[in-house]
């Protein structure tokens, strides 16, 4: 992860908006750690590029004419499989989000993201760490605050429960071993154990279905 962070990280700008993909881009001219890979119009255009060559992030717009950014996300994901997938969205849409979560996307922001606060989120998805605006981390915290525990709660370890606390923090697979005294290479194994109990396929869908079902998290988070 060092090296990776040591590196610039090739952005693939995906919006059929042209003045959102020139503002993004604009954005981020304005460090020297990452650096724009491409840009395309539409879904069909991004899968090109991507199979030509995988960039390290995509920041993908939901909304497009044809394929929409949620069938892309999973296209995308078959196709270069290490890449680091931002959703960008118009607005906070609930059943957008939800389907985006289910998309397995890295991050989810909203477009009128403040250029700093962009970087600090793409930053933070190249670390492992959940990228959402705050705006959609209150719809999804809203929309997945259990009446109680549920039938649908998988048997979960006492460390698999304390993975998922920390997972609720943001925090990041390093962080997470440090926390618990844990190597990183065991806190992957129970983050993709958590993630097939609550049959997930990202991080923040494993909170999402975890607090659904009834997961309270430890007092003071």
């Amino acid at each position: 992860m060092t090296d990776k962070l040591q590196r610039t990280t090739g952005v693939l700008i995906v919006d059929d908006d042209l003045l959102a993909r020139r503002a993004i881009a604009e954005y981020l001219s304005l460090v020297s750690d990452f650096t724009v890979q491409g840009a395309a119009a539409t879904a069909e255009e991004a899968l090109a590029l991507v199979q030509d060559s995988p960039p390290d992030m995509v920041l993908l717009d939901v909304r497009m004419p044809g394929m929409d950014g949620i069938e892309a996300c999973a296209r995308i994901r078959q196709l270069a499989p290490d890449a680091i997938i931002i959703m960008m969205m118009s607005f906070d849409d609930e059943d957008l989000l939800r389907r985006a979560v289910a998309a397995g996307a890295s991050g989810y922001l909203l477009k009128n993201v403040r250029a700093a606060q962009l970087i600090v989120a793409l930053r933070a998805a190249r670390q492992g760490l959940p990228a959402m605006s705050p705006e959609l981390l209150s719809i999804l915290r809203a929309r997945s605050e259990p009446a109680g525990p549920t039938s649908d709660f998988p048997a979960l370890t006492t460390r698999e429960v304390e993975v998922l606390d920390q997972l609720y923090l943001g925090r990041s697979n390093a962080q997470i071993a440090a926390q618990l005294s844990l190597s990183v290479s065991a806190v992957k194994m129970y983050v993709h154990a958590l993630m097939a109990k609550f049959e997930a396929q990202s991080r923040l869908e494993t909170i999402a279905r975890a607090r659904a079902a009834g997961f309270q998290p430890s007092e003071g988070h």
